[in-house]
């Protein structure tokens, strides 16, 4: 043990205070050293990542040997990150031995700020005090999730011998700790996947005689160590894929989920916050992992490209966790399409993640094909994997919120909530969207979209120019009954006139209906991609308005023109004008109200690409 004016990466600093970073899983803490002894003040460093000097931003310690009352001030240095959520009232989280519960200290306590005494270094300062001399005190930068805890979890999992539940060995980390892949799905869609990865044909299904497909889904946490929240998440996941909940039975009987919690086992071990063992982030090698390197991500890779070429098991979805640090709320990034018309299947998942996580925000979603991000798995998976849709989701480390107001300070059992909450918008995407598309039609044409969009929808960022978000006004959410004849006559009047006006032929738009959770049904005229037709108009043309983005109120974003309001109907008049107006009379006339929600897309040379005029209304009870 060292004293004080030492800088010991564990030991005491000062009468009687003992530090400890290195000597338990997960912990990181550099050095120690008493700085001031009235008032008692230490100054703590943070390790960096392993052979990698440029992370520096998790932190995990122990202090011991305090009097009870003893008021300290700490500050924690080296920070590599000028951003931090701990500006905007973010703290960092304690507890003690007698005290074995994680609580986020009060923001009015806290203080992140550039500090000359410290050669204008990124300085964490906190006060504290300590109740009791007997117990241990852990301070960490967020709430930790080790690699020992979750071996506990699935062994306790495993341990249920549940018949929809395998866990196998992937394969090893550099330094020998498990990968482990587990495998959710009924029991004979386990006997498929056997079957399938053993190379042998299928047997057929004792309820039907056939196989029917099943889509797989792959879905990863901890790929950075330091983002503990994103465990969380994964372990609230868990409990819904493996529970009694009718939903999770339902899931499981059309999917198989294969579920990698920890991709950075090493790195989560040491307490690192980006890197792995040997100072790679994993998330940097998706593009071309080498087993000798980055062995968990190489076998991910591999394990999701067997299922790539089998028409029984279709590999549909990637969802890879994170926390974000900087950012609030809850997000996706996902990769824009190359077939403009394939957007609404990239965007059918974070809309029914919207309607069932209240944390989560549609206007934090982005979609891009941002070159800086090549090697991470959102990016190089989809370019391995065509068709398959790649998503990050990230997690605040912090709070929702919604414009200038916050939320409550996420908790454990904050995230916990929303690993559950993703497994309803799962089952939203893969049941109840899937149940309708096989239902059938409404006036010949297919039904697309996730349920409940109209009452969660908002604007989402489209990094991709010319192009523009879509976004609608969230309808309200009285009781309607069931979309009539008149109404839907009314809403392909509106897209066929858009259509002649712009170009293309109704054929392209298709009717879909959306049914919400809450029992709720709207009408919603959107592109399907039914037909091919020529998207470009004759030079001289009708051009459509330059603006094309309507905010989550209702209201345009660059653009004046007021809305045309009809009886108990509303159609934004950035569209519907002129000879448009005859299809507003006519839904005013068959009794229904609502907003319009409208995607226009130009090309560079200034001649449309396309117009969808969606009328999304909701019937008038």
């Amino acid at each position: 043990m060292a004293r004080a004016g030492d800088e010991p990466a564990s030991g005491e600093a000062g009468p009687g205070l003992v530090f400890d970073g290195s000597s338990f899983e997960c912990a990181n803490l550099a050095s120690a050293k008493l700085v001031s002894a009235h008032p008692a003040e230490y100054d703590l460093r943070i390790r960096p990542d392993t052979l990698n000097t440029r992370h520096r931003v998790w932190f995990y310690f122990s202090v011991r040997g305090a009097r009870a009352g003893q008021k300290v001030v700490f500050n924690i240095l080296g920070y590599s990150k000028t951003k931090s959520l701990f500006r905007v009232g973010m703290g960092p989280v304690v507890c003690s031995s007698g005290r074995p519960y994680w609580e986020r200290m009060p923001p009015q306590s806290i203080y992140y700020y550039r500090s000359p005494r410290h050669n204008r270094e990124y300085v964490l300062s906190f006060p504290f005090c300590f109740e009791r001399a007997d117990e241990t005190y852990y301070f960490s930068y967020c709430f930790p999730y080790s690699y020992s805890y979750l071996q506990r979890f699935l062994c306790a999992l495993e341990q249920r011998a549940m018949p929809f539940f395998q866990r196998e060995i992937l394969c090893c980390s550099l330094q020998g700790r498990k990968l482990d892949l587990l495998t959710i799905s009924s029991p004979a869609n386990l006997r498929l996947d056997a079957a399938l990865r053993a190379g042998q044909p299928p047997g057929p299904d004792a309820s039907c005689g056939v196989v029917p497909p099943r889509s797989v889904i792959f879905i990863s946490a901890r790929v950075h160590p330091g983002e503990t929240p994103c465990s969380f998440v994964m372990h609230g996941l868990l409990l819904f894929l493996t529970s009694d909940h009718p939903r999770a039975r339902e899931l499981r009987e059309v999917a198989i989920f294969k579920v990698v919690p920890m991709l950075n086992p090493d790195g989560v071990f040491l307490g690192n916050y980006r890197c792995n063992s040997i100072g790679l982030d994993l998330n940097r090698m998706w593009h071309a992992p080498l087993p000798d390197t980055a062995p968990t991500i190489h076998s991910m890779r591999q394990s999701a490209q067997q299922y790539t070429q089998h028409p029984l098991c279709r590999l549909e979805m990637i969802l890879d966790m994170h926390a974000h640090s900087t950012c609030m709320n809850c997000f996706i990034f996902a990769n824009m399409p190359d077939d403009p018309r394939q957007m609404d299947d990239v965007a059918s998942f974070p809309r029914s993640l919207g309607t069932h996580a209240a944390a989560f925000a549609l206007t934090g979603c982005k979609f891009d094909t941002d070159p800086s991000k090549v090697g991470t798995g959102r990016r190089a998976l989809s370019v391995a994997l065509p068709g398959v849709h790649c998503y990050t989701l990230e997690v605040s480390m912090f709070c929702a919120s919604q414009g200038n107001a916050r939320g409550e300070a996420f908790l454990p059992a904050s995230y916990t909530e929303m690993g559950h909450q993703i497994g309803l918008a799962l089952h939203e995407h893969y049941c109840s969207v899937r149940g309708h598309l096989a239902a059938g039609s409404l006036g010949g044409a297919s039904l697309q979209g996730a349920p409940g969009v109209a009452q969660g929808a908002r604007q989402m960022r489209i990094n991709r120019p010319p192009q523009r978000a879509l976004a609608g006004r969230a309808m309200s959410a009285a009781p309607s009954t069931t979309p009539t004849t008149a109404a839907t006559a009314a809403v392909a009047a509106v897209a066929a006139v858009a259509a002649s006006r712009y170009g293309g032929t109704i054929g392209r738009w298709g009717l879909a209906a959306e049914y919400c959770a809450t029992g709720h049904s709207t009408l919603h005229a959107q592109h399907s991609g039914a037909t091919s037709v020529e998207k470009t108009r004759a030079s001289g043309g009708s051009v459509p308005p330059k603006s094309a983005v309507v905010r989550s109120d209702g209201a345009h974003a660059s653009s004046a023109r007021p809305s045309l309001s009809t009886g108990g109907m509303t159609v934004c008049a950035t569209v519907l004008d002129g000879a448009e107006r005859e299809a507003a009379h006519t839904l005013r006339v068959s009794g229904l109200r609502g907003a319009d929600n409208t995607l226009l897309r130009r090309s560079s040379k200034g001649r449309a690409a396309a117009v969808a005029a969606a009328a999304v209304v909701e019937a008038h009870h």
